[in-house]
């Protein structure tokens, strides 16, 4: 009898510690044994699948009751579809943000804001976390996405070219000067029909801000109210680069086309080899890493009156529409932890946002390409704000199609700017 009575009593208290164990870390038993799906919608390059796709594998095995649906789409579509999911109310649960469409996500209700979560579960002081990702004002505003990774704008170099036609790498102090002096070297007719089949440099429209900036000039006043591309630092960038192309004739017309506000590569000369230096996006180390050819490497951009380098991170949203909001938040930190920033890391993704594997020996000192990866985070102090706003994309359209004009020779440069200036200002007039 006192046996059974004991029995009974351990059973209770078992059960007693087990109840509040659950209490504890807040877990319903009932609800911890629920299956939950939850819809990740995202804009991929081709580089970037594998990687999201182990970490979503990481995530499932370390929540058997979540399961995740990988939904992605090249930039452009996605976003087309992305809103109009949320105008039906079939948007997915969670979303890779883009901090050109997060302002006018927020403004319209359609994502959640994420500062009380991160306010309850991180140490925002372990993270690079970007001002572009507040609302409505990008240094007092609050979360309403959490950044996974960052990426920049950085020189990338052919080092077989330099090394062919002896000329120094690109370092660290290289100002505009130095870019023209070495591409004027390393562009070249290499089959002696008259025509440049291997170029210094590849002017883009795509970087033409940094340049603005790196002469004190702006695209955009500082509240995002009027464009200044009309004025003499931006003048003066946009001629350098202009000059490149039709007086000292280091580069070919155009490496790009806009289309729909989405710069589309006619050819990667860079890639192609017919290319020595371009400036891109860190987002393309994952892609260039393919490269057999030659060998390559990245340098700071070259400095202007100042340094002055756009950086901006992908993030992680939550839709306002979805019924899995915790489950959606456990989703995105795991993004955060050391391994999934491992992965990201090692594909070239981005530059990890937990600052300790951004400067990590083993995101630094890769086997892989680039040798100097440290370009990324080291320019991080001179990081420029950009100009995110309420209808980014329509002015940013309206802006790179007068420019590409400008670059084809198609139109005047002082003409291209002007009438560049009113259709931004314009549109800007609308978002007030």
């Amino acid at each position: 009898m006192k046996k059974d009575i004991l029995r009974t009593k351990m059973l209770s208290i078992i059960v007693l510690v087990l109840a509040l164990l659950f209490t504890v870390s807040g877990i319903d038993a009932a609800a911890a044994s629920k299956q939950v799906t939850l819809r990740f919608g995202a804009w991929m390059v081709s580089a970037w699948v594998e990687p999201f796709q182990a970490i979503i594998s990481d995530f499932e095995k370390s929540h058997p009751n979540i399961k995740v649906k990988f939904e992605y789409a090249p930039f452009a579509q996605y976003w087309e579809q992305l809103q109009t999911a949320v105008a039906a109310g079939t948007a997915p649960d969670v979303t890779l943000m883009s901090v050109a469409y997060l302002i006018d996500f927020a403004k319209r209700g359609a994502i959640v804001k994420l500062q009380p979560y991160v306010d309850r579960d991180l140490k925002t002081s372990d993270y690079y976390i970007f001002g572009d990702n507040r609302y409505p004002d990008k240094e007092k505003g609050e979360l309403y996405s959490i950044p996974i990774h960052w990426v920049s704008k950085v020189l990338y170099y052919n080092k077989n070219l330099f090394d062919k036609e002896g000329v120094n790498y690109p370092t660290n102090d290289w100002g505009w000067d130095d870019l023209l002096a070495a591409a004027k070297k390393l562009t070249k007719d290499t089959n002696g029909d008259g025509k440049v089949d291997q170029w210094g440099f590849l002017v883009d429209t795509g970087f033409v801000e940094n340049f603005i900036w790196q002469n004190n000039g702006e695209i955009l006043n500082k509240d995002f109210t009027k464009c200044l591309l009309d004025e003499p630092a931006a003048r003066e960038a946009v001629q350098f680069l202009h000059d490149l192309i039709y007086k000292h004739k280091v580069s070919p017309p155009l490496a790009r086309a806009s289309s729909g506000g989405q710069a589309e590569v006619l050819e990667d000369m860079f890639q192609t080899g017919k290319a020595a230096m371009s400036i891109n996006g860190s987002w393309m180390i994952g892609m260039y890493r393919d490269i057999k050819a030659f060998k390559w490497d990245i340098a700071f951009l070259p400095k202007g009156k100042r340094r002055a380098v756009y950086a901006g991170p992908d993030s992680l949203a939550i839709l306002s529409s979805s019924k899995h909001k915790e489950e959606a938040w456990e989703f995105i930190k795991h993004f955060l932890k050391p391994e999934s920033q491992r992965i990201l890391a090692k594909y070239g993704t981005g530059t990890p946002v937990l600052k300790s594997i951004a400067r990590s020996k083993e995101f630094l000192d890769s086997e892989l390409p680039p040798e100097h990866m440290n370009v990324i985070p080291d320019q991080f102090p001179y990081i420029h704000r950009s100009y995110f706003s309420s209808k980014w994309f329509e002015w940013i359209s309206a802006m790179t199609s007068e420019l590409d004009l400008a670059f084809m020779n198609k139109k005047p440069i002082d003409q291209a700017l002007k009438d560049a200036t009113a259709k931004v200002d314009a549109i800007l007039a609308t978002t007030r």
